[in-house]
């Protein structure tokens, strides 16, 4: 029952979804929020990192998994996440200081940096940690890599650019596409010019600023890479680093490669504002980490399901013309739908198809109806709109 109230994370007040649930009869008896709180104490947020291998094993090992020439495709980022401000909470994951230019004392707040490696083909977050908000994302990131496979291309932003990220990939045997700013190696700020070859192996050092690092983690001290100039539609030049060497691969795949890197954007979006990854239920360190594991589980397991609805990896029930448009499963339906069926799905022996059948016909009511190939333009939000949205415009999952 913890674990299923937990799964199923409202946005209302802990007592009132306790008396919910004693009104439905999903529960016996009146829980107090107290009781359940020290129920919950007794359960490891471990059981939810279990679970989510096990499905995540399961989907990789009978499912008909979509790929990209061979290769997963598993896009890494991080993310900062505003964490409860409480003792246990601050000794595990630090504490920041609020400043602004008159110095005076605002206060202090608590962060993790929640980084993860999502496969953008599939939706599924493969690999993930949360450490403390001021770590160094190339850092954590790093011993992610032995949780991958020999068939995954990893696609980095340009944070994640440097010698060392680089030099450790290739040390891990890695096939990897990462961003490159400008000014970041001299070999490549020349591609940023238009005009010229589109692509370029080069060999690398590090600086001399980093080289004892380097040393000390035993990492190559001169690495080789494909530099590869890509053109954006709006005419801007953008310059990747792989290790792909073969021919085979075009600019436009290194394009399309790098622009379906945005999974894991559209990933943190869904965990923050879907299911209200900061609105912790909890204030201790236990219970952050069951609501975190909790959102990863639960996303996983509805694009597991989402996938058996999505013929040839894009579309649901699509009547409209091909090429013109596509409807896709909407994740505030499919989860509002897993976090009311959540006691049937996990607490109920009644058959197993009879529910399936009912969660797979509920998914498809209101897809998403998109335009293939349509381009967006990325808009910076204000503060104010913010707000605005928080406040008056954003629909609840549940």
């Amino acid at each position: 029952m913890v674990f299923i109230i937990i799964l199923r994370n409202s946005v209302k007040s802990l007592q009132n979804s306790l008396n919910e649930l004693t009104i439905s009869m999903k529960i016996n008896s009146t829980v107090t929020s107290s009781a359940y709180s020290q129920a919950r104490k007794k359960l490891r947020h471990s059981a939810f990192q279990e679970l989510d291998e096990d499905i995540k094993n399961i989907f990789y090992q009978e499912s008909n998994v979509k790929k990209f020439k061979g290769f997963r495709l598993i896009a890494f980022d991080g993310s900062k996440i505003i964490l409860p401000h409480t003792s246990e909470v601050i000794k595990k994951f630090g504490s920041t200081k609020i400043n602004n230019h008159t110095n005076q004392d605002l206060g202090s707040f608590t962060s993790g940096l929640f980084i993860a490696g999502v496969d953008v083909l599939n939706q599924i977050c493969v690999s993930s940690t949360l450490t403390q908000g001021n770590s160094y994302e190339v850092d954590e990131v790093i011993p992610l890599f032995d949780q991958l496979n020999k068939d995954d291309l990893l696609i980095f932003d340009r944070g994640y650019a440097s010698y060392k990220a680089l030099a450790a990939l290739i040390d891990k045997n890695k096939n990897f596409i990462v961003r490159i700013p400008k000014a970041s190696f001299a070999e490549s700020n020349k591609m940023f010019k238009k005009g010229g070859k589109w692509t370029k192996e080069v060999e690398l050092i590090p600086r001399y600023t980093v080289k004892d690092e380097i040393e000390a983690l035993n990492l190559p001290n001169k690495i080789k890479v494909r530099f590869v100039k890509v053109i954006l539609s709006t005419g801007e030049v953008e310059v990747l680093a792989t290790s792909l060497l073969d021919e085979e691969y075009t600019q436009n795949d290194f394009k399309k490669l790098y622009g379906l890197r945005w999974g894991v954007e559209t990933f943190f979006s869904i965990l923050k504002g879907r299911l209200e990854l900061e609105n912790f239920t909890g204030t201790s360190l236990e219970s952050v980490l069951q609501d975190f594991w909790a959102a990863i589980f639960l996303s996983n397991i509805e694009s597991i399901m989402a996938s058996d609805l999505i013929p040839n990896g894009n579309a649901v029930n699509n009547n409209t013309p091909k090429g013109e448009t596509k409807k896709t499963i909407n994740k505030s339906v499919a989860f509002n739908v897993l976090k009311n069926m959540a006691f049937e799905i996990f607490a109920n022996n009644d058959s197993i198809d009879i529910k399936l059948d009912k969660i797979f016909k509920l998914f498809l009511m209101k897809p998403n109806i998109t335009k293939i190939d349509r381009e967006v333009e990325r808009k910076k939000i204000t503060a104010r709109r913010a707000l605005n949205f928080n406040k008056r415009k954003r629909k609840r999952v549940f």
